[in-house]
């Protein structure tokens, strides 16, 4: 069997694609270009893959950067019952040291045609029963009191920095949702209500077609909102997890 497949046909460009079969059809996942930047993944489904007129629009999936990622390969595990499990496989390229750039591996769900990745920090591959597993994180910062010394533009008001909303619906340009502040530099404050044993914070940025601009942050905690101490300095572009 001979394939092509003229990615120019799945609404102009998808780069480094992954396919795989699921059920009746079958996936691809690539993502736009930005150089070495990461963006957002996006996805289309056939059930015909010699057909170059059957693939479906380009679905974006993850978040505005495939959190920090840029998909290479999608994993298929098989329980002994015949439960098909899915991991995506990306790279996180670092162009400055590429033999250093490591790899992201997260749980990849599939449901007919909808496809979609979240962020799991903690989660089990058995590659001999082919199941994966992890326990839903819960986000204490979600629709908690914010407070910042300057207000956001028009339909991105301080609110919208922990609505728990990290999902890109624009194909190109800046994210869809995110705090867009009128002035430079602000301080932003949530008060979580209650004191927690925090395991991680995570930290998404706006990314425009995945640029190279520069964001710096330092993050202070405190348990009486008076008494402050600096937890650490972020200068990162993309999604950055910290244990």
């Amino acid at each position: 069997m001979s394939l092509q497949i003229s990615y120019r046909d799945l609404n102009t460009m998808c780069l480094k694609p992954a396919i795989i079969k699921s059920g009746d059809y079958y996936y691809l996942m690539g993502s736009g270009q930005s150089g070495w930047y990461p963006n957002q993944a996006r996805y289309a489904y056939t059930k015909d893959i010699s057909n170059p007129e059957g693939w479906s629009e380009l679905e974006l999936i993850g978040n505005n950067t495939s959190f920090y990622s840029q998909p290479t390969n999608i994993m298929e595990l098989t329980s002994p019952a015949g439960q098909k499990n899915y991991v995506y496989m990306g790279d996180r390229w670092n162009s400055k040291k590429l033999g250093k750039s490591p790899y992201v591996w997260l749980p990849l769900e599939i449901d007919g045609t909808d496809m979609s990745l979240s962020y799991i920090p903690e989660w089990s591959l058995n590659a001999e029963d082919g199941t994966v597993q992890y326990e839903e994180a819960v986000v204490v910062s979600t629709g908690k009191p914010v407070t910042c010394s300057v207000e956001g533009q028009e339909g991105y008001g301080v609110e919208k920095a922990n609505d728990g909303d990290y999902f890109n619906t624009n194909k190109s340009g800046t994210s869809s949702s995110y705090f867009r502040p009128v002035s430079l530099p602000f301080t932003w404050t949530v008060d979580l209500e209650e004191v927690y044993d925090l395991s991680r914070i995570d930290i998404s940025f706006n990314h425009w077609n995945g640029s190279e601009a520069y964001h710096q942050y330092h993050i202070y905690g405190s348990v009486d909102g008076n008494s402050w101490s600096m937890n650490l300095i972020i200068r990162q572009l993309g999604l950055r997890a910290m244990d």
